[in-house]
């Protein structure tokens, strides 16, 4: 990618493969194998220590915003970083809401995990 002569380049791609492996890191502790002992224990350690991936992932993903966010005058643009935030997070918060609501109205209720036959929405 080529950039504009005086204009730096904001993305921190070194980083961002960081935040991947972080979250990564979370994703395998919650669903890989544990206790694989033998010659297997420093994966079997990598695993059980998932959880500080996720203090990892959140300190360098704040990072990474403000740098990303951080305009000449040495402050964060804050307008900026709020539409970013809601043209990125908005579309799929409506689209998993409405898949939700499809559900819950479309199949019977004794058909959904979780929902009790006595559920409020199908009360007679």
């Amino acid at each position: 990618m080529a950039e504009e002569v005086g204009v730096p380049r904001r993305d921190l791609p070194q980083l961002t493969s960081l935040r991947y492996f972080a979250a990564l890191m979370i994703v395998l502790h919650h669903f890989g194998p544990h206790n694989l002992g033998g010659s297997w224990w420093i994966l079997d350690n990598a695993l059980h220590m998932g959880g500080t991936g996720v203090g990892f992932f959140f300190v360098l993903s704040g990072f990474v915003m403000s740098w990303v966010y951080w305009n000449e005058e040495n402050r964060i643009d804050v307008g900026k970083y709020y539409k970013a935030r809601l043209a990125r997070i908005y579309p799929v918060y409506v689209a998993g809401f409405l898949l939700a609501a499809s559900i819950l109205v479309l199949v019977p209720h004794s058909r959904v995990p979780g929902i009790r036959t006595s559920s409020y929405l199908w009360a007679a």
